[in-house]
């Protein structure tokens, strides 16, 4: 685990009072070892494990759901 502080340039000190006005101040939780962290960290400075945020994705689900809603449409309108 020592390979990302041998590198990356690691801030003990956590990000300067310029970058929480540039990025914002919001704390998330880190998936891997709990502690809070900023919402725009790619790594947890504590654990060093990469936190990947992705946002969930309704498109996937309304994909399919629209094509089933097709289908059984197909479904009735050919059965009668």
């Amino acid at each position: 685990m020592s390979g990302y502080r041998d590198t990356y340039e690691y801030d003990p000190e956590g990000p300067s009072e310029d970058d929480l006005e540039r990025f914002g101040d919001e704390f998330i939780t880190c998936p891997h070892c709990g502690a809070k962290i900023y919402d725009q960290a790619e790594v947890c400075p504590n654990c060093l494990m990469a936190v990947h945020i992705r946002p969930k994705s309704k498109a996937v689900w309304v994909t399919i759901g629209a094509i089933a809603l097709v289908a059984i449409f197909l479904i009735v309108v050919l059965r009668l």
